[in-house]
């Protein structure tokens, strides 16, 4: 994980420390996932800000956006135009925020993916939108089958009287045809 502030993203004789490291999922993003038809992957990202002592600020914008990379899930490299680095939410809401986001090739890193990024803490993390939920399967004993009363023919009967019908239509136009010519 890597984190790139521009010159002037912090104002001048202010110090301020950005520390990246990977987290486990939190929690919520299981719920975000169903609601939202995304899929997460690996690494997640928390980033915070430190100030001149080495403490936690609980909030901190910068000037211009910092970015912050990646690496890019192997998961997703299937389809890298439908990838983008998300910010999850702090707090216990399903509120996902898209981040603008790019791939590049890293000649030491390999494939990262990156976003931007102006108020910190943020938790970020590979996102895929336009998943397809997972089917919830039909518990076994709940399938039963409905005795309608009706029937149907089999698919062999059809294709046996689909058959007859066309060479019996064959045979009377050709002796229709045979009648007419030869009175």
């Amino acid at each position: 994980i890597t984190v790139n502030a521009p010159p002037g993203a912090v104002p001048n004789n202010t110090i301020v420390a950005v520390c990246a490291r990977s987290v486990p999922a939190p929690d919520n993003t299981s719920q975000s996932e169903s609601t939202n038809r995304v899929a997460f992957a690996d690494p997640y990202a928390q980033i915070i800000a430190l100030n001149a002592q080495g403490n936690q600020l609980e909030a901190y914008r910068f000037n211009q956006p910092i970015q912050a990379c990646v690496p890019f899930p192997q998961k997703f490299r299937s389809r890298i135009d439908m990838v983008n680095l998300v910010k999850l939410p702090q707090d216990e809401s399903n509120n996902i925020a898209v981040l603008t986001s790019r791939a590049f090739t890293d000649p030491t890193d390999g494939l990262r993916l990156c976003a931007t990024l102006s108020d910190l803490p943020a938790t970020i993390a590979p996102a895929r939108f336009g998943v397809q939920p997972t089917p919830t399967p039909w518990p076994a004993d709940s399938l039963r089958f409905i005795t309608t009363g009706g029937t149907a023919p089999s698919q062999n009967w059809t294709i046996a009287a689909t058959i007859l019908f066309l060479i019996l239509t064959a045979a009377a136009i050709t002796l229709h045809q045979t009648t007419r010519t030869h009175p």
